[in-house]
């Protein structure tokens, strides 16, 4: 789970192909965080749909983080 202090927001949008649409989340301000999802648009999709898939991918890059922090803290530890 992400520390309070954790803020994941949007640095990149870019229009792939065919309603693909590939966004770049950062977390913490820290590009080694870069996380990047991909959301398939269709002519039936909402507003609402977009903000819902944007939250989701913000909990994940949160949680992808959160790990890689851990690790590191691992890997500080071993000998």
């Amino acid at each position: 789970m992400s520390t309070p202090t954790s803020a994941v927001a949007i640095v990149n949008k870019q229009t792939l192909a065919n309603g693909a649409i590939a966004v770049t989340l950062r977390t913490n301000a820290d590009a080694t965080s870069d996380f990047v999802a991909t959301i398939y648009v269709t002519a039936t999709t909402t507003a609402a749909d977009v903000q819902a898939w944007v939250e989701a991918q913000k909990v994940a890059a949160a949680a992808q983080y959160d790990a890689m922090q851990a690790a590191h803290s691992t890997l500080a530890g071993l000998t």
